[in-house]
This record gives C-alpha cells, structure tokens and sequence, in this order.
C-alpha cells in the first residue's frame, strides 16, 4: 500500500494511530485510487463494460481533514465512485483545514478566513468546488456567503489571506453533483454490483 499520509491535518489523532487506520484500509480492500481494476470482475475488464463513453468533467476537490484520517474509507469510495462515472476529482494544492468544529467557537474572522483560504486556492484552479463533508461543506458554504454580503468582514478576510474575493466559485455537495451532473439513469446503467436489500442508515 502507499505510504500513509502525512500533513499535519488538525484531528487530535496520533501519528501511530493515523497510519494504523490507513494500513488497515489498504489491507481490507487494496484498494489503490489510481487504478480501478481492485472494483472490476475479470470480464468487465475484457469486455471493456466499465462506462459508456461521455465527456469527462472535472472538478477540484475539498476532502478536509476526515477523509484523510476518520473518514479514509469515506474518501476512497468517493474517488472511486467519481473515476467510474468518468468524473474526475484535482484535490486542492496545498488545502487547510475548514476550522470545523472548534474555529467558530473561538474567532468569528479565523472561521471565515480558514475556509476563505481555501476558496482562494479554488479561485486560481477555476473549476466548481466538490466537497463531501458536510461540516466542511457548511463551513466553506457559510464563509462564502458572509463574503458576498458583508463587505467589511470581506475586506478583513481578504487582508489576511491575501486574495480578492470574486464569490465565483460553485461550492457544491457530492450528492448534488451526482444528482445534476451525471444524473440517475447513468448511474444506473454503470451499477456492476447491485446493493438490493442492504439495509442502509444516514448519518449527518
């Protein structure tokens, strides 16, 4: 498997323990994002069956800290899911951590500028923003929008990340681009492994 992450992500857990879990990961599915053939049976790989042909869409990519660390499986399968349906995910250079949940207990103007920064990153690559967690997505969605109607604030925050703040970039949740973007039926005709009768339970 590859080496586990490294950056210094903001998520109380140890060194030791964040490798555990990622070894564990790679383990369970060997799973490498790269390549898709750990998802395909012998003869779709033969037959060519995987995707029909459509335009490749790209998007850049917020995973925030739980998806590199907690929710490593959350990630994987989102990666996954995307390259099948022939819809590429380009994560953010050099990301930082959203501030959720603690940022916005302690300075109002930290809360905004984290996720500022980051939407200044997504500025420069000019593509919609994907993002799959929810507190992250609710943060960054939050900066955004005090950004575009309070124009002091915005001022403060671009004074200390350094950008000017455009509000051009689509933020978006990963359901909400599955759902628009590639739609219901084509997901439907790339489904290899029917998930009929899982019992399933949301979590928010």
């Amino acid at each position: 498997p590859p080496e586990a992450p490294t950056r210094g992500y903001a998520t109380g857990f140890s060194d030791r323990y964040l490798a555990r879990l990622w070894s564990k990961s790679y383990a369970k599915r060997s799973f490498d994002q790269n390549n898709m053939d750990d998802f395909r049976g012998p003869h779709e790989i033969q037959e060519g069956l995987l995707l029909r042909e459509v335009e490749r869409k790209n998007y850049s990519f917020f995973p925030g800290c739980s998806l590199h660390s907690t929710g490593l499986e959350y990630g994987l399968s989102t990666r996954a899911v995307f390259q099948h349906l022939n819809l590429e995910l380009i994560e953010l250079p050099d990301w930082n951590c959203c501030g959720a949940s603690s940022a916005h207990a302690l300075d109002h103007i930290l809360a905004l500028s984290l996720p500022a920064r980051n939407l200044a990153l997504a500025q420069l690559e000019g593509r919609d923003l994907i993002i799959p967690c929810a507190a992250c997505y609710n943060r960054t969605k939050n900066a955004d929008h005090i950004l575009q109607v309070d124009a002091g604030i915005r001022a403060r925050v671009e004074a200390i990340v350094g950008f000017t703040f455009t509000g051009e970039v689509a933020i978006r949740p990963l359901l909400a681009v599955l759902y628009e973007d590639c739609g219901l039926g084509r997901i439907a005709e790339n489904v290899r492994r029917p998930l009929a009768g899982l019992k399933v339970v949301t979590y928010y």
